[in-house]
């Protein structure tokens, strides 16, 4: 996480293993704890947007369907927040239109 922050200074996004091990990890994920949300809010400006796009559709699926524990709310608004600024700052409009 403390990468993370370094690299939003000058909003530059990870190596390809760097991503692809995040990648990995978020994709081994069934349901999304506490945890898993906080690590993606940290990360989520390290990673191209269009390789994250379906693991933030998976937590707003399970937001919706209210499988998620209330505490959480706050963290998957602060994940929405960062992935939008995320796709400003890399010029992918598509997270826009899709939320």
């Amino acid at each position: 996480m403390s990468l993370s922050t370094l690299y939003h200074l000058d909003f530059l996004v990870a190596s390809i293993d760097d991503q692809n091990e995040l990648i990995d990890y978020f994709f081994n994920i069934s349901y999304w704890q506490f945890y898993d949300l906080c690590l993606l809010a940290n990360v989520v400006n390290m990673i191209h947007v269009e390789r994250i796009t379906p693991y933030i559709s998976d937590i707003l699926k399970q937001y919706a369907t209210n499988n998620m524990p209330t505490a959480s709310v706050e963290t998957v608004s602060k994940i929405l927040i960062n992935a939008l600024e995320t796709s400003i700052i890399q010029k992918k409009m598509t997270l826009l239109d899709i939320y």
